[in-house]
């Protein structure tokens, strides 16, 4: 039932992908000049200082796992292809398309705002820093499985809540690591965000569409723990 009511409302998806999607353009006109109000900026990392210790660090690394795109671009990717031979072509398809255009598009606005990360990770970091392709590719998944898992919940709000949850806590985790300013990670939340939602509202503008949310999610979690063995064996993950 609340399947169908989400289909039949997927106008509210489209909107707050547009919405979402408006905010973050507000925000990367804000941080391109340098907007007065981005002095939080500074702020925060001083107090990101005073939290430092290794429990911290060792944790904000794990919880970066979740954002790093050396795991799950290949995880969504293949799961994506795994979903597509398995006959469930249309999820397969917006998996594969949302974490791509997601991946993407941090990509090219990191590279064309060019906003330098904070001083003590410029030496080892030298990407930018606007928008976070750690939390966008967070933001941007967990918000398209919400939006497919919700409609089978009895309480929708609760995973509503819990998506919410997850992507503020990839958001502190960069923070804490020193290694995005607090416009980063929301720059990269609503960008995420609106791949997530706009995703789905193309999903769900396909009538009756097979949807095995179980199969789904193990799949994805086998592929995840498989990248993540690979990243971390090889050292080559983008922490």
């Amino acid at each position: 039932m609340m399947k169908e009511i989400i289909r039949n409302n997927s106008f509210y998806l489209l909107i707050g992908g547009i919405l979402s999607l408006f905010l973050f353009t507000v925000l990367l006109f804000a941080v391109y000049s340098q907007s007065s109000f981005l002095s939080i900026n500074h702020e925060l990392y001083l107090l990101s200082n005073k939290i430092q210790n290794n429990s911290t660090h060792i944790l904000s690394n794990f919880i970066s796992l979740f954002g790093d795109k050396y795991i799950i671009v290949p995880s969504f990717i293949s799961t994506g292809a795994i979903l597509y031979i398995k006959n469930q072509k249309w999820i397969g398809l917006h998996l594969i398309g949302v974490i791509s255009i997601a991946a993407l598009l941090a990509y090219i606005f990191k590279n064309v705002i060019a906003v330098p990360r904070p001083e003590i990770i410029t030496s080892t970091l030298h990407s930018y820093a606007f928008p976070s392709r750690h939390v966008t590719l967070c933001s941007a998944y967990v918000t398209l499985l919400t939006s497919l898992i919700v409609p089978q919940m009895k309480r929708p709000w609760f995973g509503v809540i819990i998506a919410g949850f997850l992507i503020i806590l990839e958001s502190y985790s960069r923070i804490a690591l020193q290694v995005h300013w607090l416009s980063d990670v929301l720059g990269g939340a609503l960008l995420g965000v609106s791949c997530g939602l706009l995703g789905a509202y193309s999903f769900f503008r396909k009538p009756k569409t097979p949807l095995n949310i179980k199969f789904i999610v193990t799949t994805l979690l086998i592929t995840f723990l498989i990248f993540s063995f690979i990243c971390l064996g090889l050292d080559f993950c983008d922490l």
